[in-house]
Order: C-alpha cells, then sequence, then structure tokens
C-alpha cells in the first residue's frame, strides 16, 4: 500500500473544510461559534479577501486562523487561484470597496460575483436589477462595482472566458460539493512549485556543489514516491531526502 503523504492531506482536509462552508444553507452550530470571533463574517468570505486587506481579530478561532493560514500559504502555490475572482464572496466586498453596501445585492440574493458577471465583467444593471429585482437605490453601488471589477478583474485574461476556471473556483461556485472532495482536493494539491524553490533542494544542491535542472529533480520526486511499497522504507528515505 502506498504511504499518504501527510502535509498533502493536512492541506486537503482544511481545504475541505473551507470549501464545505460555501454549500450550507444552515450554518452548522461549529459555524455559528467561528463567525462569532470574526464579526460575523464567515471564513469563506475572510479567505477571498487579500491577506494583507483582511480584517484582523484578536480572538479569531485556531481552527479558523489555522483553516485561512492553509488557504493563504498554498491556493495559489498549489491550487493555482487568485484572490480576486469571480468566485470572490460578495460580503467581501464592504472590504475591498470603501463605503461600498453589500447588503442590498446579499437580500436580493446575490451572494457570489459570479453571479453577476461574465467574461470578465459585470453584466448590465437592467439585466442584474430585472433578474434579482434590485431596489433602484442600488445603482450607486453598481457604479462602484462595476469600476472595481474593471480594474480587478476585468483586465486577467484567465477570466474573459467563462469556462477557464480553476477547481477551486468550480467548487465554490457549485450548487454543491462535488463528491470525494477530500481526495480531488489531495490530488491537486500535488501540483508543486519548481523542485528549485525547496528549501531542502538548495542544501542539497549546495552540500553537493551542483546545479540539478529542475527537470532532473522532478524525476527524482517522483520516481522516488514509487521505489517501493514498504511505509517504513519509504518513510526514512523522505526523511533523509528533506533533510
Amino acid at each position: 500500500m502506498g504511504a499518504l503523504d501527510l502535509t498533502r492531506y493536512y492541506i486537503a482536509a482544511l481545504m475541505g473544510t473551507l470549501l464545505t462552508t460555501f454549500h450550507h444553507t444552515t450554518p452548522p452550530p461549529w459555524h455559528q461559534i467561528e463567525t462569532a470571533h470574526t464579526g460575523g463574517i464567515a471564513a469563506s468570505t475572510l479567505a477571498w479577501i487579500p491577506k494583507h486587506s483582511r480584517p484582523k481579530y484578536q480572538n479569531i478561532c485556531p481552527t479558523t486562523a489555522a483553516t485561512l493560514l492553509i488557504w493563504d500559504r498554498y491556493v495559489k502555490e498549489h491550487y493555482h487561484t487568485t484572490y480576486i475572482s469571480p468566485a470572490l464572496q460578495i460580503q467581501a466586498l464592504h472590504v475591498l470597496i470603501p463605503g461600498f453596501d453589500y447588503s442590498i445585492w446579499y437580500n436580493s440574493g446575490i451572494t457570489c460575483l459570479s453571479q453577476i458577471m461574465s467574461k470578465g465583467r459585470l453584466l448590465d444593471y437592467d439585466s442584474i436589477s430585472k433578474t434579482f429585482n434590485l431596489p433602484s437605490k442600488a445603482y450607486f453601488t453598481y457604479l462602484q462595482l462595476r469600476s472595481w471589477v474593471k480594474k480587478h478583474i476585468g483586465g486577467d485574461s484567465r477570466h474573459q472566458q467563462d469556462n477557464n476556471l480553476t477547481e477551486i473556483e468550480k467548487i465554490c461556485m457549485a450548487k454543491k460539493p462535488p463528491q470525494k472532495l477530500l481526495s480531488l482536493l489531495y490530488k491537486l494539491s500535488g501540483t508543486q512549485v519548481p523542485p528549485k524553490a525547496l528549501k531542502f533542494i538548495k542544501a542539497w544542491e549546495k552540500e553537493l556543489d551542483l546545479d540539478i535542472p529542475n527537470e532532473i529533480w522532478s524525476k527524482v520526486l517522483a520516481a522516488h514516491k514509487h521505489l517501493t511499497l514498504n511505509t517504513t522504507h519509504i518513510e526514512t528515505s523522505r526523511k533523509v531526502l528533506y533533510r
């Protein structure tokens, strides 16, 4: 039996816990406890706010802090997803857009930017208003939002096609989480950064006084996973490799 990469499993488990909150119609009790320490803002909303713009909470629950820490560290590195995205929760906008009243939109049933966007652009006001029955006072906030989307999302060529979404974005924007979510996230977490960026690789090259190409290191790391089925031998070899 192949050995499980515990680091990747831990990342996938925390990411999965966060992503399932996007699909809760009735928040579970533990979710309510967490949001009580973040001003009523869910972790699923905080996740889409860039770290440097995110509110600081002194009494944030350790579970929320750990989940956001993993998200900040790995969402781009392993899951190739950026903070500013069509999957961004509408509640996050009151932090990102000064003076923006998200409640008008949220109370009309708009919870995610993807509901009112197409090909990297915000839909026209009449179309949104007709679909979601927005009150007339929402027009000013629409102008604020349109300007922000044009600046932060419209220029990203990746979002100019509605089907050009990352797996994380698809999960967040779906009506329900996919089956075997943990397995999917574990698999996706294997898309690592180039080996040259890893500290233990740099240490080996310095000790060996060699400059080994990324392609060679990738082959070494891939082969290392399948050298033996003996979990004890795998654990020992990893300790040596990871120094």
